[in-house]
């Protein structure tokens, strides 16, 4: 790849083929099974969802699974997130419109 490269680019070059960009998904997705396997071990969760722009890349869900099943003892649900790229964001201002709120009402006499 030339000029200026993001998780963008590379993920649509590796949805078009491109076999260098394919393995940098792949081992991405290598990379967040390990981190999800970790949590499993302890959690157990029985669903992981991916948020955000590279959780929500074509095909990097069935890449994180596909990696996940060589190396974690249970295998839970892995989707993608339905609330789009700026989920963090979205909790945050909804979790500080909540706790604003909590306090408008615990001061009121």
């Amino acid at each position: 790849m030339t000029g200026p490269v993001s998780a963008r680019t590379v993920f649509e070059a590796a949805f078009s083929g491109d076999p260098r960009a394919a393995a940098v998904v792949t081992e991405e997705a290598r990379l967040v099974a390990a981190a999800i396997c970790c949590v499993i071990t302890v959690v157990d969760p029985s669903l992981i969802v991916l948020g955000g722009g590279i959780g929500q890349a074509p095909g990097f869900a069935d890449a994180v699974t596909s990696a996940l099943t060589a190396m974690a003892p249970v295998l839970p649900e892995v989707r993608v997130s339905a609330l789009g790229t700026d989920v963090v964001v979205d909790g945050c201002l909804a979790e500080g419109a909540s706790l604003a709120w909590n306090q408008l009402i615990a001061a009121l006499p």
